[in-house]
């Protein structure tokens, strides 16, 4: 519910200082801990009760994992993945009786009337 979503974000902002530029990874896992923790304590839920803690403990867990490690709070280092080439331009549209006569005569869309004698003259 909002009073559980506003309360862990109360909590995780509380773990962070207002006059930084910028945050250390270890900051950020102090915030989402205490994130969790709000969660925890607010909505008397256990993993396992199938509520967000069912994810949110295994992302803590990974985070906090990943940090002590030596990862960082940064963008990861190496080359941009390359991007998809552009799709090819769709042919026009074209509507279905030019398209019935095309299919009708390879040659030409239309062919005038045969010349002849005209039957009201």
């Amino acid at each position: 519910s909002g009073v559980l979503w506003g309360a862990a974000l109360e909590a995780a902002a509380g773990t962070l200082d207002d006059a930084a530029a910028s945050y250390a990874a270890e900051d950020a896992v102090a915030a989402v801990q205490a994130f969790q923790d709000s969660m925890q304590q607010l909505g008397r839920a256990q993993v396992g009760d199938k509520t967000l803690l069912d994810s949110l403990v295994p992302f803590v867990d990974a985070l906090s994992a990943a940090v002590a490690g030596g990862a960082s709070a940064g963008r990861r280092p190496g080359p941009r993945p390359a991007r998809r080439p552009p799709k090819p331009p769709k042919p026009p549209r074209t509507s279905a009786r030019r398209w019935a006569a095309r299919i009708r005569s390879p040659r030409r869309a239309w062919a005038p009337p045969t010349p002849g004698p005209c039957p009201w003259r």
